[in-house]
């Protein structure tokens, strides 16, 4: 399997989101630290597009359907070597691999992120 690795960073100091290249670059670094008073959250890409064409980040809130049709918000994590999407209030219930067949199957549309 091929996918890019491409990874996003909250700069909490300036309330926005950094991307980086393919490698990061240098600069996108300074926002990345790895001391526990951090407040600067590294998130990587999935490897998956949503219905529309969105690339999906860990972090990354999804509306999907559930299993009566319905809206339902879902939080994109990473957890145990897979990209897993949890409902929002992050109950470990219902948990699912993130997978393109599931992208169609519950027509999961990026609609916003944790921060």
């Amino acid at each position: 399997m091929n996918r890019e690795i491409k990874f996003r960073c909250w700069d909490q100091a300036n309330k926005k989101m950094e991307y980086s290249e393919n490698p990061p670059s240098f600069g996108f670094w300074k926002y990345v630290s790895y001391d526990s008073d951090c407040l600067n959250t590294l998130m990587q890409f999935t490897g998956l597009h949503d219905k529309n064409g969105k690339p999906i980040y860990e972090g990354d809130i999804v509306k999907a359907l559930d299993a009566d049709g319905g809206d339902i918000a879902r939080e994109i994590i990473f957890k145990d070597g897979g990209f897993l999407f949890f409902r929002q209030r992050g109950k470990l219930y219902n948990q699912k691999e993130l997978t393109e067949k599931r992208i169609k199957e519950y027509k999961i549309e990026v609609i916003g992120n944790i921060y």
